[in-house]
């Protein structure tokens, strides 16, 4: 998969079937898209390109109202691929960006900049200058332009409809089984470990503190989950804990805590990815160290029994 940063640098080919929009997620409803945009290219002989946006548009024009977003770039171009796309631009989505009209963008950067025989979006998409361009102006411009254009409806999963604000919803209940059933694949989240307080090691149960490599990249909601984790050389089950450890009265700064089962290596400063399958329980303060401890000791068991089968 060719992978862009600036328009100018796209290999212009009119024999290109394109869709565009932000896609945070990958989720189930855009893989809907991407198959019919294959289907259309196939039939063709069309290459397949996906423009999308970095940062979310949404960091740019409410930064103090922005969503955590589902996938980093990196993660979102891994997909991209893995959905058989053939290229893709990643535009770098600044103010000045969020300036240009509907019109300028369609004529100055797909018509002219990629080239296009075919456009597949979604349902919602909307773009250019106060979002003023929707699928009436496309239909308009594709008739005009000679090029088709194909209006993809909602995406229903038992009789609802897939969506990125639906995942992250289910993502900050700690319903991580239901989010990974509408993304179509298993949500994960990668940092690195980092020096802690070492206070699960003198409990008797080591703990990785995980310091996230995207700020804007969403982790679950506070609670422990089961959860798989990999790394350089780690293929291991283990329990999470997402919070603000009550139990202590600590400062409220919310940390994800990674206990291996049956693993105890120094391994700070190396990164590694978790993926939260089953939320175990809430967050909750004990009354004394030990009490925790047989909290500890319980969860480690669960999670044992919830992963044998995941």
């Amino acid at each position: 998969m060719r992978v862009y940063r600036d328009i100018s640098e796209t290999k212009y080919d009119n024999n290109t079937a394109l869709t565009l929009g932000t896609f945070d997620g990958v989720h189930l409803g855009h893989r809907q898209l991407f198959s019919l945009l294959k289907q259309q290219a196939k039939k063709d002989n069309l290459r397949t390109f996906v423009l999308t946006f970095d940062p979310h548009p949404r960091a740019v024009l409410l930064p103090h109202n922005q969503l955590p977003v589902l996938t980093t770039t990196e993660e979102k171009l891994r997909l991209l691929e893995e959905a058989g796309i053939d290229a893709v631009l990643v535009i770098n989505f600044t103010h000045e960006f969020a300036n240009v009209s509907s019109e300028e963008f369609l004529k100055d950067y797909l018509l002219k900049g990629i080239g296009l025989r075919s456009m597949v979006v979604g349902y919602d998409f909307r773009f250019g200058k106060g979002r003023r361009g929707d699928a009436e102006m496309l239909k308009e411009f594709a008739g005009n332009e000679g090029f088709s254009f194909t209006l993809v409806p909602e995406f229903k999963k038992d009789d609802v409809t897939v969506s990125s604000s639906l995942i992250r919803g289910f993502l900050s209940q700690g319903r991580t089984d239901l989010a990974n059933g509408y993304l179509g694949y298993r949500f994960s989240f990668c940092g690195t470990v980092v020096e802690g307080n070492r206070r699960g090691r003198t409990l008797g149960f080591p703990t990785a503190n995980i310091k996230g490599e995207d700020k804007h990249k969403m982790i679950p909601g506070n609670g422990v989950y089961a959860v798989k984790v990999t790394g350089k050389n780690i293929s291991r089950d283990g329990v999470m804990n997402i919070g603000v450890r009550p139990t202590f009265n600590e400062e409220p700064v919310v940390v994800p805590e990674v206990h291996l089962l049956d693993f105890d290596e120094d391994i700070y400063g190396q990164i590694l990815c978790i993926y939260p399958l089953v939320k175990i329980r809430d967050e909750k303060k004990f009354n004394s160290v030990d009490e925790l401890k047989l909290q500890i000791e319980a969860d480690r068991q669960t999670a044992a029994e919830l992963l044998k089968n995941l």
